[in-house]
C-alpha cells in the first residue's frame, strides 16, 4: 500500500481516464458533425444516426481499451476493485 509502483500505476490509470474523457468529448462532436453531413448528403435520419454512432465508437474504442487495461493493472496490483480477496 502506497508504494512507488502503486502510485505510478494509479497515475497511469488517471492519465488513461483523462485521455478517455477527452476522446469522448471530441468523439461526440465529431459524430455530430458526421451525422449532420450524412443527413445533408442522403436526407435520411436513420443513416445519419447510424453514421454518427459508428464514428463515435471508432473515435473512443482504443481509449476505452487503454483505460480498462490501465485500471485493471492498477486494481490487480493494489488488490482493489474486482481483485479484493
Amino acid at each position: 500500500m502506497g508504494s512507488i509502483q502503486d502510485n505510478d500505476l494509479e497515475r497511469k490509470s488517471e492519465i488513461a481516464s483523462a485521455e478517455l474523457g477527452v476522446a469522448e468529448e471530441i468523439g461526440w462532436a465529431t459524430a455530430g458533425f458526421a451525422a449532420l453531413a450524412a443527413y445533408l448528403k442522403w436526407n435520411s435520419w436513420i443513416i445519419a444516426i447510424l453514421i454518427g454512432l459508428i464514428i463515435y465508437v471508432l473515435a473512443v474504442f482504443n481509449y476505452h481499451r487503454k483505460y480498462n487495461k490501465a485500471n485493471d493493472v492498477y486494481q490487480r496490483a493494489t488488490k482493489t476493485g474486482k481483485y479484493i480477496n
